[in-house]
Order: structure tokens, then C-alpha cells, then sequence
């Protein structure tokens, strides 16, 4: 261990938190998370932030966790703030479980049901800067979408081209949202126990926007029983509470952006192709 660990060992002494035998099991990009045992047997995970672009908010989930406790499925917070190099960090009590990798309807079920429950509270929380870039591929979507597709036959996904480029996928009411809604991020306990993790990308939004999200990390696992199953669950939702779906036009707009990076797999083509012609 570095001396920013050594640092926050110290820190969280003073507040009655004894850190021992951690283990590093998460590094990306943005930050490195580690799991320690506390002195009387209950685990934490402390996070750190790597870099500073506007995805790598540590400070911003603190805040977003502070207002979230008792209202929200999220982790408890423990501490959280700044190391003498500025490095932020964060400290939430471990939620024993396992990541969402089940398709089965309850898990689902307690998945979407936990996510409405997210999209209604109220947090002050500050907008994440530059994140209209998904909007800048419009002048090029007809051509990006018959590259995909390899086909001029699919007279709902023109529809869905038509409807992203007048704009009305913006319809839908702005809601809290996670941001970064993928099976990766929701825990799930024995009992059917939801939480929502890794809340750096939080922000008010189109909940629709979430729920795609999630239905293209499936996709893109080659999960594609459960990405249907996860949509019609979730649309289910939708209805329900009377919000607008725009499911199809955000799910769209994530293949428009991983065509963009050229990784759209024969699996995810075939897939859309076979979807959008469904519906």
C-alpha cells in the first residue's frame, strides 16, 4: 500500500473505523476501489479517484449517496472526502451479494421496481458538462444505420431514425437517474435485495435513457433472452407509472455511438435488425 492508504488508515481511526487486510479486486480508468474488513468483522469498499475527467465524480456520488441514505437501494456511506494530494475518496459499507447476473422475472422485477423508486427522488445534484454529444451524430444517422443494418427494408428503424432526428426522444420528463445503469452497477442479495452502485454519472434525465443502458450491456454480453426479458419488464414500468417510453430511441442511439467506435458485433446487428422489425 501507497501512502494515500496509510493516510486514510489514519483518518478513519479518528472516526472509529480500523481498516485491515485489503484487497484491490476493481481498477478502471477513473478510479481503483479496495475492500478492507473493519476490526469487528463487517467489510468496506473505499474508492479512489484516478483521474478527473467529468465521468470520474467521486465527489459527486458522495453527495448524491449523503441525500440518497434511507430513501434510495444504495450503500451506505461511512466517509468520505479529500487526501492531502487531493485525491477524493469514498467509503461505503459492503452490501453482501452478487452482480446482477440473473435473468429470472423476480430479480428483474425487483431491478425495475427499484430503479422508479431511484427516478423519484429529489437531490440537489450538478448537471455533468458536454454530455449532449450523443445528439452531434444526427446529420449522419441514415447512412451510420444502413452501414449497421446492411439492409434499406426496415421500415421501423427509419421510423426510429425520423424519431431521434426531430428530437422528441427528448419528450420524455427529466428524472434522477443513474447514468451509468448496467448489470455491473446493481448488487443483488439472496432475499431479491437491490443496490445501486458506482453513482458517479448520476444526474436528472429520461428514465428511459437508464433502462437502455441496461438492455445494451445484456445485448452486448450476448444475453439477449435477458435483455428482452429485462425490456419488457421494464416497459411494463413504464406504463404503469405513466411515463413516456423511449426505450427504442435511446437503444438506437447506443448502437449509433458503438458504430461510431466500430465495435458492433454480428450478434448486436442481428439482434437490432430483428427487434426494430418486431417492433
Amino acid at each position: 500500500m501507497d501512502i494515500r492508504y496509510l493516510e486514510l488508515v489514519e483518518i478513519l481511526s479518528t472516526q472509529g473505523f480500523f481498516l485491515r487486510n485489503g484487497v484491490c479486486p476493481e481498477i478502471d480508468q477513473r478510479h481503483e476501489s479496495w475492500k478492507f474488513e473493519l476490526d469487528y468483522g463487517s467489510n468496506v469498499w473505499v474508492k479512489f479517484e484516478k483521474s478527473h475527467s467529468v465521468f470520474a465524480g467521486i465527489e459527486r456520488e458522495a453527495s448524491a449517496l449523503f441525500q440518497l441514505q434511507g430513501i434510495a437501494s444504495v450503500p451506505e456511506i461511512i466517509a468520505s472526502g479529500s487526501l492531502k494530494d487531493s485525491t477524493p475518496y469514498l467509503v461505503t459499507k459492503d452490501f453482501p451479494s452478487n452482480e446482477m447476473n440473473s435473468s429470472d422475472e423476480t430479480t428483474f422485477q425487483s431491478v425495475s421496481d427499484s430503479l422508479h423508486q431511484f427516478s423519484l427522488c429529489k437531490i440537489d445534484i450538478q448537471e455533468i458538462p458536454g454530455t449532449d454529444h450523443l445528439f452531434s451524430l444526427k446529420p449522419n444517422i441514415p447512412m451510420i444505420i444502413s452501414s449497421i443494418m446492411e439492409t434499406e427494408s426496415l421500415f421501423s428503424l427509419r421510423e426510429m431514425i425520423n424519431f431521434i432526428d426531430t428530437g422528441t426522444i427528448m419528450d420524455e420528463p427529466s428524472v434522477l437517474i443513474h447514468g451509468s445503469f448496467t448489470p455491473n452497477n446493481v448488487l443483488i442479495s439472496n432475499d431479491k435485495g437491490v443496490c445501486l452502485i458506482d453513482l458517479e454519472a448520476i444526474r436528472y434525465g429520461p428514465l428511459s435513457f437508464d433502462i437502455a443502458t441496461m438492455a445494451g450491456a445484456m445485448i452486448e454480453d450476448g444475453e439477449i433472452g435477458a435483455a428482452t426479458e429485462w425490456i419488457n419488464i421494464a416497459t411494463e414500468g413504464l406504463s404503469k407509472r405513466g411515463y413516456v417510453n423511449k426505450i427504442n430511441g435511446w437503444l438506437i442511439i447506443r448502437l449509433l455511438n458503438r458504430a461510431v467506435n466500430g465495435v458492433v458485433s454480428s450478434a448486436e446487428r442481428k439482434f437490432y435488425e430483428n427487434y426494430f422489425n418486431a417492433h
